[in-house]
């Protein structure tokens, strides 16, 4: 899995699932760079099932659930970034934060006598 780090460069991860993604849809095509601006389906040539995969892989990446009025709103990767921050600010953090709802693992430590 490359680049797993979401956390610490959202917005390159997100750019990193949409290049993907398009160099799976047309290999061997010359494509240009995607950028934060670049429209979904106009510059990306993204259509609807083209987006409910891209939706798909965010949500697996990020560990998020978008609502799903951001996949019939967002056009460009900018707002898919926004819905991101809205939906899971934790998500975004540079700094490690657990999910609400998520535990922390207690372990315990067991003292042996010799």
């Amino acid at each position: 899995m490359p680049n797993d780090r979401a956390g610490a460069e959202p917005a390159a991860t997100l750019l990193q699932l949409i290049d993907e993604l398009s160099s799976e849809l047309r290999p061997g095509q010359p494509k240009g760079p995607v950028l934060l601006d670049s429209t979904l389906d106009g510059d990306l040539g993204l259509d609807s099932l083209s987006r409910a995969e891209l939706f798909s892989r965010i949500e697996q990446r990020f560990r998020v659930s978008l609502p799903g009025q951001t996949f019939a709103e967002a056009e460009t990767p900018r707002d898919l970034l926004r819905a991101l921050a809205r939906a899971a600010p934790w998500a975004l953090s540079p700094t490690p934060h657990r999910p609400p709802g998520q535990r922390r693992r207690r372990v315990s430590r067991c003292r042996h006598e010799p």
